[in-house]
């Protein structure tokens, strides 16, 4: 997909999340409907100057409007480390309400400034559909990452709403060469109580099943765990062969 194309998705995504319409962005940057609609298809260029406006309009970094990038490609940093050498990932967690469990798919992106900072820069679109079509997430996250040989830590916030944050921390295990499993911290929408949660990341979707389910809830043997030394720890080993596509 060209890179309009990608531009177009994020500025489409971020108008829809503000909840503004195409004739409202429109007269926030003075350009007609018929050019804001031909920037979301990427049907037209945007010059630099006009991102720069559309960034200030939506009240987002311009980065974030550039974040996602269609690559598979490995990039050898010696900042990233296992699975985390990779440009695009994939996530799932699980959430129980009344003995009804939810499955919640989300998509990494990746980046390293290019300007050799060590800072790796990353997003988060969470609550995708099965076709990890990001531009249809419902929430979506920016950060950094920090990556040493032996774990992964992801510090997001959302910033259409800032005081929303979000903390992903993951082993990096050499029993598991395609997952990493991990915590998801942040707070419940509801009630603002701050909640954890098992996390898997993989380098390509999984297979959707009820075993992907159960790898994900917490079991009773991390329950006496948390009563025994009043800490929740997350899962430290799952079978990838029964999970991988």
């Amino acid at each position: 997909m060209s890179f309009n194309a990608e531009v177009g998705k994020q500025i489409r995504m971020y108008r829809k999340k503000r909840g503004f319409s195409i004739e409202e962005l429109a007269d926030r940057i003075y350009k007609s409907k018929s050019v804001i609609s031909k920037y979301e298809l990427g049907q037209s260029n945007i010059d630099i100057a006009t991102l720069y406006e559309i960034s200030r309009a939506l009240s987002v970094d311009v980065r974030n409007l550039l974040m996602y990038q269609d690559i598979d490609s490995k990039n050898e940093s010696n900042h990233r480390f296992g699975i985390f050498q990779e440009d695009r990932l994939y996530l799932y967690l699980a959430e129980r309400h009344k003995k009804k469990t939810t499955l919640h798919r989300g998509l990494i992106a990746i980046f390293a400034e290019e300007n050799g900072d060590s800072q790796l820069t990353a997003t988060l679109y969470l609550g995708l559909e099965r076709n990890f079509a990001f531009e249809k997430c419902k929430s979506v996250y920016h950060g950094h990452l920090d990556c040493t040989p032996y774990n992964a830590s992801f510090y997001l916030t959302n910033p259409l709403e800032p005081s929303e944050h979000v903390g992903i921390f993951s082993r990096i295990s050499s029993g598991n060469r395609s997952l990493a499993l991990g915590l998801y911290v942040s707070y419940e929408i509801l009630s603002n109580t701050p909640i954890a949660t098992n996390v898997i990341i993989s380098l390509r979707p999984l297979a959707e099943t009820d075993l992907l389910v159960s790898s994900l809830i917490t079991e009773r043997e991390e329950f006496s765990i948390l009563k025994a030394g009043n800490v929740f720890r997350g899962k430290e080993f799952v079978d990838e062969s029964d999970l991988v596509r």
